[in-house]
Parts: structure tokens; sequence; C-alpha cells
């Protein structure tokens, strides 16, 4: 009987994300479609700064709404346990391939540092390997959306009282007080900032964490700066 019952909800588990990624698919073409048109209208308003700011907003918008759309299937296969499987990881060979990568990517043209430090010797994780490089990436680019030029990026991990913490940091604004408790919530958040991402890069991280037994939280407030920072067990 209960066999039954948990083979009836992983088959609903599994409905329900072939139902939204059939959904986020077809979202995907008319956004595709906008930020295309909204391309051929910004070189038509070229000569129109305001115009052109216009569009340029627009564009960031829709490109949230694009990212929103591609995040919101794997949330819903992370929450629901599809596909999640554990491996003992090495993390200095995935971190140093994910800082070379997203440097090359992303952050060289921004003008923007991205340092990378980790510990000698640091232990094995239990995680899923693919997951986990997707959480630290979708925390790199948070930073970087929030970073201005100039500025740095800090990717790091140590191991502390037999676990392992990997901190990724950022000199862009402080998060508010009122912020805090809502950052890792499954909404659009301060869409009205050109320095905030939609936030649902974090509630993916958080729901990633939780199903590989490990915490995530902000730290380091200050007058400038957000620091992020995810514990892991060790493999052993």
């Amino acid at each position: 009987m209960v066999i039954r019952d948990i083979t009836h909800l992983k088959r609903l588990d599994d409905l329900k994300a072939q139902m939204l990624s059939e959904a986020a698919s077809r979202i995907r073409v008319p956004l595709a479609q906008a930020i295309n048109a909204l391309a051929e209208l910004d070189i038509l308003a070229s000569k129109d700064e305001n115009i052109a700011g216009i569009v340029y907003r627009l564009t960031r918008v829709w490109g949230r709404l694009e990212e929103w759309v591609d995040d919101l299937p794997a949330l819903i296969y992370v929450d629901s346990g599809i596909q999640v499987k554990q491996d003992h990881i090495d993390l200095p060979p995935l971190l140093h391939t994910i800082h070379t990568d997203l440097f090359e990517s992303k952050i060289r043209s921004r003008n923007i540092q991205f340092t990378l430090s980790v510990d000698a010797d640091l232990p094995k994780v239990k995680a899923d390997p693919e997951l986990l490089r997707r959480l630290i990436e979708g925390l790199v680019t948070r930073a970087l959306i929030r970073s201005r030029p100039t500025s740095e990026i800090r990717l790091s991990a140590h191991s502390h009282n037999r676990q392992v913490w990997i901190v990724v940091s950022d000199d862009g604004p402080a998060v508010s007080e009122a912020d805090l408790p809502h950052l890792f919530e499954k909404s659009v958040v301060r869409l009205d900032t050109p320095l905030e991402s939609s936030g649902l890069e974090l509630a993916l991280a958080k729901a990633i964490i939780d199903r590989m037994g490990g915490q995530i939280w902000v730290g380091g407030q200050g007058p400038a700066g957000s620091t992020i920072t995810v514990c892991l067990a060790i493999a052993a």
C-alpha cells in the first residue's frame, strides 16, 4: 500500500515536471521573439537617447524573464528529487573549471576581477555534480549582475568542522534588511533596479542545497557587498 502510494506520488512529480517543462518551452518562443523585436527597435532608436534607454531597460526585463523560465523546470526537478544523485566530488578541479569558464565567457569583458582561493587538501564532498556546478555558477552569475566595472568577485572553498564551505562574495550594494527574509523565495524580486536579478537563482540554489543535505545563508552584511556561503558535508 505504501509502495503504491509512493509510486503514485512519483508519477505525479514526473507529470508536474513534464507539464512545466512543456509550458516553459512554449513561453521561450514569444520571449525570444520579443527580445529580437526589441533589438531591432534599438537600432531604429539609436538616434534618440530616451527611446534607446527605454528599449535597454525592457530588454533587461525580458532577458530576466527568459532566465526565470529556464530555471523554473530545474527548480521543480530539484524539489521533487527527480534524477538527483549523490557522488563523491573532488572540489578543486571543479572550482578551477568553473572559474576559467565563467571568466572567459562572462567576466573578462566586464573588466571585473574574479579570484579563486581553495584550501590545500580539501576533502571531497557528497553532492550531485551537475547540480553543484549549476549552483556555484548561479551564485557567481548573481555576483556578476551586482558588480560594477573594476570591482571584484571572490570564490573560495575551505574546510571547517568536518564540513566544506564554498563562499561567493562581491562588492555590490548591500542586501537590505527588508529583502533578507525573501532572498530564497520562488518569486521575481526587485525588477525595478538594474543591479538585482530575478531572485529565482537563489530559490534554485536553496532547493539544490536542501536536496543535497547542506545549508546556505547570506552573511557579511555591511555598507556594501554580499556574501553567500554554501555548507556541504564531507563525503567520508
